[in-house]
């Protein structure tokens, strides 16, 4: 009985718990860094041209140039006759309106990027004529001066007629348009003095 007693002892008795270590925590491994890869383009390609090919596109090029030069020539010829019959016909009165309204088309947006832009516009337009106007600048004013292949071609060529001035009438809507209308437009300082039968004239705009 007693070893039975005993054997029950035993088997009563709660079994020890077998506590599980704690895993080791793993380091994740952080993803690898992609490498961006600028792609590189390619030099483009440059065209090699032929020394008859350029030949060729540079007399193409010197004529249309030319022809463009003639047709603003027939403008300015038409523009010069055109002041004459006013002139002539309607008196000097008459080609200060004519001019002004003129102006309204074609100088008034010239005049309002500023004295530097329509010097340039300028230069432009007498150079595109054939004209050998300089550039002279310094930190006070800018000076375009030379002989003029507008109006001065008209005058050169007898084509312009003079009011009581002696200036041709063509010519006479510079100093209305650069000295009187840029000033009493946009306040813009810039004088225009004329020379008579087209020897040459000079415009200063002061900054």
């Amino acid at each position: 009985m007693a070893s039975k007693k005993a054997k029950a002892k035993k088997t009563s008795e709660p079994k020890k718990s077998l506590k599980k270590k704690p895993a080791k925590a793993v380091a994740k491994k952080a993803p690898p860094k992609k490498i961006s890869v600028k792609k590189v383009k390619a030099a483009p390609k440059v065209a090699v041209v032929k020394k008859e090919q350029y030949e060729k596109l540079r007399a193409d090029f010197n004529k249309m140039q030319s022809d463009y030069a003639d047709c603003l020539w027939a403008f300015v010829k038409w523009c010069g006759v055109a002041f004459n019959y006013v002139g002539e016909k309607l008196g000097e009165e008459e080609v200060k309106k004519y001019s002004e309204y003129i102006a309204e088309e074609f100088a008034r947006p010239m005049f309002e990027k500023g004295g530097v832009a329509t010097l340039r516009t300028l230069k432009w337009f007498v150079d595109v004529l054939g004209s050998d106007f300089k550039w002279i600048e310094d930190d006070k004013k800018i000076v375009l001066t030379g002989t003029c292949n507008s109006g001065g071609r008209l005058e050169r060529e007898g084509i312009s007629k003079r009011n009581r001035e002696g200036v041709s009438y063509y010519c006479s809507h510079c100093k209305q348009w650069y000295n009187e209308l840029a000033k009493e437009w946009y306040d813009l300082d810039i004088q225009f003095e004329y020379q008579k039968d087209g020897k040459g004239c000079t415009f200063t705009f002061m900054k």
